[in-house]
């Protein structure tokens, strides 16, 4: 991991040269602005790297499969929107890190990612089909073991997805 999180550094490290030459000296308000976008989009993404790769961990990806997964996550053509000022790379580390809690069975913590998510962007609701997949798996596997306790779970995070769409769209 520390060999591929170099990698993604160098992103942040060539945004941050770009920014010391072009700047020469004091920012303006609006430049200011665009600097901190980059620069949370550029942290974002080198936190999406590192959530990525303990999500895989979690799934028990093999480690070939899981380092060029990682490659193919740091260096690809849609890699400008990561370090552009665009969202992509807030939605990615929110949703990954909501996944990675789901997985790791902290339901009542992936609901402030997922939630955040939502905020970011507006496919960020798709992640209740996730939770229902989710939800259905687990009756398929636990059914004696199941009950009405995860039930309240489940729509719990799930009302807490969806609210802040209804609550920005309305």
């Amino acid at each position: 991991m520390l060999r591929w999180g170099s990698a993604a550094l160098t992103h942040v490290q060539s945004l941050c040269a770009t920014i010391t030459i072009t700047t020469g000296g004091g920012l303006s308000e609006e430049e200011l602005l665009v600097v901190s976008a980059l620069i949370l989009n550029a942290v974002s993404f080198v936190g999406a790297f590192c959530v990525l790769e303990k999500l895989m961990g979690v799934w028990r990806v093999e480690a070939h499969v899981r380092d060029v997964a990682l490659l193919c996550f740091i260096f690809n053509p849609a890699s400008i929107f990561f370090v552009s000022a665009y969202s992509e790379s807030l939605f990615c580390v929110l949703s990954w890190t909501a996944f990675y809690l789901l997985e790791t069975s902290y339901w009542a913590w992936c609901m402030v990612p997922f939630a955040l998510s939502c905020f970011v962007r507006s496919n960020g609701n798709f992640a209740v089909i996730l939770i229902l997949v989710r939800y259905c798996c687990q009756i398929v596997c636990d059914w004696r073991s199941f009950s009405k306790r995860n039930s309240a779970r489940v729509l719990l995070v799930s009302a807490s997805i969806l609210a802040p769409f209804f609550i920005v769209n309305w």
